[in-house]
């Protein structure tokens, strides 16, 4: 799964089938902002897959700070781009 780190921005491609896309989210001792830019759905859970936030649409929430990956879920129209940015 390919991992966002803290301070990159990137385009994630929906597949031609609609499956959603994971993507792991870089955590350490201070909480993660991350932005989400959409208008599918979205799911991001901690390093225990403890849901953290969900949401339909754009997007700003927080990954607490912790030791390990969060995981963020992305759903989409086949085709579709999300933008996802973590700082």
């Amino acid at each position: 799964m390919p991992v966002l780190p803290r301070g990159a921005t990137k385009a994630v491609n929906i597949g031609p089938e609609g499956y959603a896309e994971w993507r792991a989210v870089a955590s350490d001792v201070t909480p993660v902002q991350v932005t989400i830019t959409t208008t599918g759905a979205w799911h991001l859970y901690d390093p225990a897959f403890t849901t953290v936030a969900n949401g339909k649409g754009s997007a700003v929430t927080s990954l607490p700070a912790g030791n390990g990956l969060g995981y963020l879920t992305l759903f989409g129209d086949p085709g579709q781009t999300v933008t996802v940015a973590a700082q």
